[in-house]
C-alpha cells in the first residue's frame, strides 16, 4: 500500500511542473508557490507568497472565482475547475485554467492546492476559430444562393435561402425525405444516380439542372453545383442551388417571340404573293361577270368566284396584320370610345346567353393607334371570349391606366421601354386554357376549335396589330377558370382626356 507523500516530497514533485502550483490556507492566503508561477502568472514565488489567491484574478472574473471557492468547501471531495484571466508582469492579460483541490485535512498537505495552466494561446485559437465559424456561417446564412448539406441520404443542413426557394421553413425541410418530397418525380432517379457517383476523387463535383417542388406544389427550376465535403467528421455532399425559374421563363418567352417573328415574316411573304394571285383571279372574274350578265346560271357561278376571292382577301389582310406589314393610319384616340362603339355591335354577335359588362376608367390618356385596328382587336377578343363560353357566361371589358416597369413580364416579353400604358382587358369565365395552349395561342392557324369553325388567325391578328402599334399583350388563364387577355397600349405622353 502506497504511503501518502509528505509535504516535502509533494513540493519536490511539483517544483518540476510546468504549471503554476500554489498552496493556500483556509483564509485564501498563499503560503507556497513553485517556480513555474513566474512564467504562468508573471510573478515569482516570492511575489505571490502572502497574497490572497483571489488577488491574482482579474476583477471581471472575481465572481466566477468565488463560485469555485464555494463549491470547493461545499464538496471537498471533488476538484473544481475554472478558467480565469490573470494580469502578467508585462501588463498583458493571460488566460489560465485553474484546478483547485481541498486538501486541508490531508496531514501531508494541510492546504488548498491551486494549479494554474496557461491557456492563452489555446483561447486565442478557440476565439479565432469561433470568429471564423461565425463569419462563414454568417456568409452562408445570408447568402442569396441556397445551401444544402446531405449526409447518409438525409438533409442535415439548409440555409434560409435554400428554405425560401422551396417555400418551407428550415426545420420543416430537415424533417422531410428530401428526394421524394423536394425533387420533381421525373428528375428523382437521375439526381440520385448522379449524386451516388460522387466519390471526392475522380469525380469530386457535378452540376445539375433540375426541377424542385415547392411546398405549395409549384415547380421551380434550379441549377445545383454539388461537391463532396466533410461535415462533423463524416463525408457529406454540399449543394449550392440557384433559382433559375425567371431566367427559364424569359428564355421561353424569347424563343416564342423569335418563333412568332419568323412565322410573321413567312405569313407576310405568303400574303403578298397570294394577294397578287387574288388580284388576277378577281380581275378576270370581274371581266367574266360583264360577259355573262345575260346567263343567270353562269353569272351566279362567277359571283361565287368573286365572293370566294373576297373571303381569301380578308384572310390575307389578317395575315398582313399579324406580320405587321399593313399600312397604318394612327391617330390619338380614346380607348373608352372604341369600347363603347364596339360593345354596341358586339352585343348582337354574342347572343342572349352571354352578358357583356364594361368597367371603364373615366379619364384615360390617349393612345396613338389606328381606330379600325383597335376595333378589330377588341371585337376579336370579345368573339373569342364568347366561343370559350358555350353554355353562356359573362364577358368583362375593362380599361385602366397603368405604369409598367422594365422588369414586368409584359415589358420583358415585348422588349418595350417602361412607362405609362392604357390597359384594355377582355375577361371571361369560360373553359380557360392550360399552359400548353397558352404557349401557342398567338400562333397563326393554331386553334382549339373543331374543323370548320375557325381559321386560327383571330388571336394571331390581334398579336400582330398590338405589336405593330408598339404595345404588348398577355394572357392569364387556368383550365376551368376562364381567361383574361390584357392589351397594353403606350399612352400619349402629356395628353390626358381630362386636361
Amino acid at each position: 500500500m502506497n504511503e501518502t507523500p509528505s509535504a516535502e516530497q509533494l513540493a519536490a514533485l511539483i517544483n518540476f511542473s510546468v504549471d503554476a502550483v500554489l498552496l493556500v490556507d483556509i483564509g485564501g492566503v498563499i503560503g507556497w508557490a513553485n517556480p513555474a508561477t513566474a512564467s504562468v502568472l508573471g510573478c515569482g514565488p516570492g511575489d505571490v507568497i502572502g497574497l490572497r489567491v483571489r488577488d491574482l484574478v482579474e476583477p471581471q472574473d472575481q465572481a466566477a472565482w468565488q463560485d469555485l471557492v464555494r463549491e470547493l468547501f461545499d464538496h471537498p471531495e471533488a476538484a473544481q475547475t475554472g478558467t480565469f484571466r490573470c494580469r502578467h508582469r508585462d501588463g498583458t492579460i493571460r488566460w489560465t485554467e485553474a484546478v483547485a483541490r481541498n486538501l486541508l485535512v490531508e496531514p501531508s498537505v494541510g492546504a488548498i492546492v491551486v494549479q494554474y495552466r496557461g491557456i492563452t494561446e489555446r483561447r486565442r485559437a478557440e476565439d479565432a476559430l469561433r470568429a471564423a465559424e461565425a463569419k462563414y456561417r454568417g456568409l452562408v446564412e445570408q447568402s442569396l444562393v441556397g445551401v444544402y448539406i446531405l449526409q447518409n441520404d438525409r438533409l442535415i443542413y439548409v440555409n434560409p435561402k435554400g428554405a425560401d426557394i422551396l417555400g418551407y421553413g428550415q426545420q420543416e425541410l430537415l424533417d422531410l425525405p428530401w428526394a421524394f418530397a423536394l425533387l420533381h418525380e421525373q428528375d428523382r432517379a437521375l439526381v440520385i444516380d448522379q449524386l451516388s457517383r460522387l466519390d471526392g476523387a475522380e469525380r469530386a463535383n457535378l452540376q445539375l439542372t433540375l426541377r424542385g417542388v415547392r411546398k405549395d406544389g409549384a415547380v421551380v427550376q434550379v441549377e445545383a453545383l454539388c461537391s463532396v465535403t466533410e461535415f462533423n467528421g463524416q463525408p457529406a455532399i454540399l449543394a449550392t442551388v440557384t433559382d433559375i425559374s425567371v431566367r427559364v421563363k424569359l428564355e421561353d418567352q424569347l424563343r416564342q417571340a423569335q418563333k412568332m417573328e419568323a412565322v410573321g415574316r413567312l405569313a407576310g411573304g405568303i400574303a403578298h404573293d397570294f394577294n397578287n394571285l387574288l388580284a388576277a383571279i378577281r380581275g378576270n372574274a370581274e371581266l367574266m361577270s360583264h360577259r355573262v350578265k345575260k346567263n343567270p346560271a353562269m353569272a351566279a357561278e362567277v359571283g361565287e368566284i368573286l365572293h370566294a376571292a373576297d373571303r381569301a382577301a380578308s384572310l390575307t389582310r389578317q395575315l398582313l396584320a399579324f406580320s405587321r406589314k399593313q399600312v397604318l393610319q394612327p391617330v390619338a384616340l380614346d380607348v373608352n370610345e372604341i369600347v363603347s362603339s364596339v360593345s354596341r355591335m358586339a352585343r348582337r354577335l354574342i347572343g342572349t346567353g352571354v352578358q357583356l359588362r364594361q368597367q371603364l376608367t373615366p379619364t384615360l390618356s390617349q393612345v396613338l393607334a389606328d381606330p379600325a385596328q383597335i376595333e378589330q382587336v377588341l371585337l376579336n377578343l370579345i368573339v373569342n371570349a364568347r366561343d370559350a363560353m358555350p353554355s353562356g357566361g359573362m364577358i368583362t371589358v375593362e380599361t385602366a391606366e397603368v405604369r409598367l416597369e422594365a422588369d414586368s413580364p409584359e415589358m420583358l416579353q415585348a422588349g418595350l421601354a417602361p412607362g405609362r400604358f392604357v390597359l384594355l382587358a377582355v375577361s371571361d369565365n369560360g373553359i380557360g386554357m392550360d399552359q400548353a395552349t397558352q404557349a401557342r395561342i398567338f400562333e397563326p392557324f393554331f386553334t382549339t376549335k373543331e374543323t370548320g369553325r375557325g381559321t386560327g388567325l383571330g388571336l394571331a391578328t390581334v398579336y400582330g396589330i398590338i405589336r405593330q402599334t408598339g404595345g404588348a399583350i398577355s394572357v392569364v388563364s387556368d383550365r376551368g377558370r376562364g381567361a383574361s387577355f390584357r392589351v397594353y397600349l403606350p399612352a400619349v405622353t402629356g395628353e390626358r382626356l381630362d386636361s
